[in-house]
């Protein structure tokens, strides 16, 4: 009894259209990210005469983590669901 199940086409195609969604969110994600870290990269950060240090654009620095962990989630996500045999 080796029977192997055949999605319907209606399945496989909504599978498709989740795949397109992640790989396009995964990499709308990873361009914002490396973005802000380029801009980031981009300002200089410099001591003023009271010795106060100030770095521009720092607070964005967490965020651009965030974004680049979840494009990594999704492609995480994206080649578990490639993989995945139907039952």
């Amino acid at each position: 009894m080796n029977e192997t199940y055949q999605l319907p086409s209606a399945t496989r195609s909504g599978k498709r259209k989740i795949l397109r969604w992640a790989w396009v969110s995964c990499l709308c994600l990873f361009i914002i990210g490396m973005t802000i870290l380029g801009l980031f990269a981009e300002k200089t950060t410099w001591i003023d005469a009271n010795g106060r240090l100030h770095e521009p654009l720092f607070g964005l620095v967490p965020t651009s983590f965030f974004f680049l962990s979840v494009a990594l989630l999704l492609a995480i996500l994206d080649f578990a669901l490639r993989f995945i045999k139907p039952r």
